[in-house]
């Protein structure tokens, strides 16, 4: 019996390595939208080539998610993928590794090069991995005699999924006792020790450039986001209640985003109540919400790799104290006069300036700051200028901020505002920020969890 049932055990896993490789390759947006990001990024990039370096497996089963900039321009999920874009040719070539049968078992379906991968994706050509050095060498060989070795990557590590946590990473890696080269900068070492005329340079400008202004396509994905945040946001201030965890209510506003049809959390959930607010990325969620705190929720769904960014503060007994409505009611008339004033031409300054004037009006001049918020899209500490005015494409979240750290109280509104060419939209208005309509969710209490 026992040899039979190993023979049985065999003839399945033979019949399961026998099934050939299906192609997975299903974006959100058509091959078109992809080629025209390749298109208007070869104008950027001139006669030089750029390489993309694709997100890796992760090794803790966290979950595959692709690097920003290859999404960006192959809509390909696959790990390990390199991507060789050549300005002066205007030609793309994705590079893949080819997955033995055994490794499509473990981890299912996934592109696999050749002329099929082309065709779904609309690249020049979809080649194996190991292809990748002899190509790229052999390139900058034949690019010597001109003197157009230039090679752009990132100046950054790969960005999975924030812009500034690529950047936290990398000064990290820069302590003394670390020391690590990132994969940008072992890649630029390789590139140097073998083709030491090469010139080496960065296009994350360049990308920011093309990333900031999102096409109608991606405009309706962060509406979906922002809906399904909005949404959560809802519950959560429904499911408040004195001597419940601040985990609770994060658990209750991400199952609303992942049931909604979210893939992943934008970030970590912030829900933090009483002295946490104090830490402006509190993520911990473990303190039992104490009658008198405010609590507020900072969170983001992503949507086919487009974020929101959400934050409405309110308190767990139901209603503000006479203090913490003062100081709401300042917070409140910032957000809606900054957002007000959201439009093409109008300055990240100008909406500084307002909610210095509102908080000097309501006595509490001395704790503006100097920000008030921050550009989203792929990454919700999205790539954008700071100093030039806003354009119509952009998405901004504006994001005041009222802390008294003598007091142990901290308070913010934040709304993700797409601007538009007559203005702008506020992609988040689903979620009130009027005291009485937060009271009024608070009164209908969570489904999920008043039982």
């Amino acid at each position: 019996m026992r040899n039979r049932r190993s023979i049985v055990s065999l003839s399945i896993l033979v019949a399961l390595l026998a099934v050939p490789a299906l192609a997975q390759y299903d974006p959100p947006f058509p091959p078109e939208e992809f080629a025209a990001r390749r298109a208007a990024f070869y104008d950027k990039l001139g006669d030089g080539l750029a390489i993309v370096l694709g997100a890796l497996e992760p090794a803790d089963y966290s979950g595959f998610r692709q690097d920003n900039d290859m999404e960006y321009f192959t809509g390909v999920e696959t790990q390990d993928a390199v991507l060789l874009l050549d300005g002066q040719a205007k030609k793309a070539t994705l590079f893949l590794p080819t997955l033995s049968a055994r490794e499509l078992v473990k981890t299912g379906p996934h592109l696999q090069p050749g002329e099929e991968a082309a065709k779904l994706t609309g690249l020049d050509g979809v080649e194996d991995l190991g292809e990748f050095a002899p190509t790229i060498l052999r390139t900058l060989l034949w690019r010597s005699f001109t003197g157009s070795e230039k090679v752009y990557v990132s100046a950054l590590p790969v960005e999975i999924p924030a812009f500034d946590s690529a950047f936290d990473n990398f000064v990290h890696a820069q302590q003394p006792w670390d020391g690590r080269l990132t994969r940008y900068q072992t890649l630029v070492k390789w590139l140097r020790e073998r083709a030491p005329t090469v010139e080496i340079a960065s296009y994350t400008r360049m990308i920011a450039e093309l990333r900031q202004i999102k096409s109608p396509r991606e405009i309706e994905m962060m509406r979906k986001a922002a809906h399904l945040t909005a949404l959560a946001e809802n519950e959560a201030i429904r499911a408040t209640r004195p001597g419940r965890y601040e985990y609770q209510v994060s658990a209750v506003a991400e199952f609303v985003m992942k049931a909604g049809g979210a893939q992943r959390l934008a970030w970590r959930n912030i829900v933090a109540s009483g002295p946490n607010t104090l830490n402006w990325h509190y993520d911990a969620n473990s303190r039992q919400m104490q009658a008198g705190d405010v609590v507020l929720a900072d969170i983001g769904a992503e949507y086919n790799y487009y974020n929101a960014d959400l934050t409405r503060t309110w308190p767990v007994s139901g209603r503000f104290t006479p203090e913490q409505r003062k100081m709401y009611d300042c917070l409140l008339e910032t957000q809606k006069k900054a957002i007000a004033a959201v439009k093409p031409g109008a300055t990240i300054k100008d909406l500084v300036k307002i909610m210095k004037e509102v908080f000097e009006q309501h006595g509490y001049g001395e704790y503006a700051g100097h920000g008030i918020g921050h550009f989203v899209g792929m990454a919700t500490h999205d790539l954008g200028n700071y100093f030039e005015p806003f354009q119509p494409g952009q998405v901004f979240n504006v994001e005041p901020i009222l802390e008294i750290p003598e007091k142990g109280i901290h308070m913010r509104l934040e709304d993700t505002v797409l601007i538009t060419k007559d203005g702008h939209e506020v992609l988040t208005k689903e979620a009130p920020m009027e005291v009485e309509e937060i009271y009024k969710l608070y009164d209908e209490g969570s489904k999920l969890l008043d039982r």
